[in-house]
């Protein structure tokens, strides 16, 4: 097995693999935290199509908040939390696919960009 890859018991396959030491956080956390019930290391042909391109997010996680599990899509988990330090396609990428989940009108909470996977998880299942 890769040095980049975390074993699994919450997510549907045995082992996670992870791009960064970012990512490598996301999947430590939301292996141990017993509000996330089921994560994914999302693969590349899940996409998002966008007028500027398909995208690409990196998890999706079901989250239990108060009392209620939620789905999360975290999409990029990058060295920042702040969007204008990102390039503008992947600014706009972002834009485009909180636009996409809004149009679907569904229960599901997209989030990003996250660097810090401790302030994220804080974020989600504060009251």
């Amino acid at each position: 097995m890769n040095d980049n890859a975390l074993k699994s018991t919450k997510s549907p396959f045995e082992y996670v693999v992870y791009d960064s030491d970012i990512e490598e956080s996301f999947a430590k956390r939301f292996e141990s935290d017993e509000n996330v019930k089921v994560y994914v290391k999302l693969p590349s042909w899940f996409k998002i199509d966008t007028p500027i391109g398909s995208y690409n997010p990196d998890w999706a996680a079901v989250i239990n908040k108060d009392g209620e599990e939620k789905l999360y899509f975290v999409i990029e988990t990058k060295g920042t939390d702040i969007e204008e330090f990102l390039r503008t396609p992947e600014r706009a990428k972002i834009e485009f696919a909180r636009k996409h989940f809004k149009a679907l009108d569904q229960e599901v909470e997209f989030e990003g960009p996250v660097k810090d996977v401790d302030k994220f998880m804080l974020d989600v299942t504060k009251n």
